[in-house]
């Protein structure tokens, strides 16, 4: 009995990593509006880059290390960067850094690895073209994220 329990897991085990690779294969060919030609394109086709900002140094133990900031891509047809920015106004304050609350943060973890290429950036791109985009923000339901609360 005890080696079919395991035997059972296993099989368990396998199909949960078939249906997660079911789920990316769907995922990577999803599309993302551009804030400047409206066209959509596929993310498994898109550049993305990776922000970071600097924590300076402060005390003896603290800063002097990079976050990741928000997560941007490149439009394959002009060239032009676009912000994913996400509103969470609407959410308290002592709320938004709860994941079941951070879309950007449920978006980052699901689909930044589905993107084309990922660049980190720790600079900025100084003379480059970039828009806002609310893209993703405003069609949180078709990426899976958690939808925005009412007020």
């Amino acid at each position: 009995m005890g080696l079919d329990l395991e035997r059972e897991l296993n099989e368990l085990r396998q199909n949960e990593q078939d249906i997660l690779s079911r789920i990316r294969q769907r995922d990577r060919s999803k599309t993302i509006g551009c804030a400047c030609c409206k066209k959509l394109h596929r993310i498994s086709e898109v550049k993305a880059i990776q922000t970071h900002h600097y924590i300076e140094a402060h005390g003896c133990t603290q800063g002097d290390y990079w976050n990741p900031g928000e997560l941007q891509f490149i439009c394959p047809k002009t060239g032009v960067i676009n912000r994913l920015l996400f509103v969470s106004c609407n959410i308290p304050s002592e709320e938004r850094d709860v994941y079941e609350n951070d879309a950007e943060r449920q978006f980052k973890d699901r689909y930044r690895s589905l993107f084309l290429e990922v660049e980190d950036s720790y600079k900025t791109q100084v003379g480059a073209i970039w828009m806002n985009n609310h893209y993703v923000d405003n069609n949180r339901a078709k990426f899976g994220l958690v939808a925005k609360k009412r007020r």
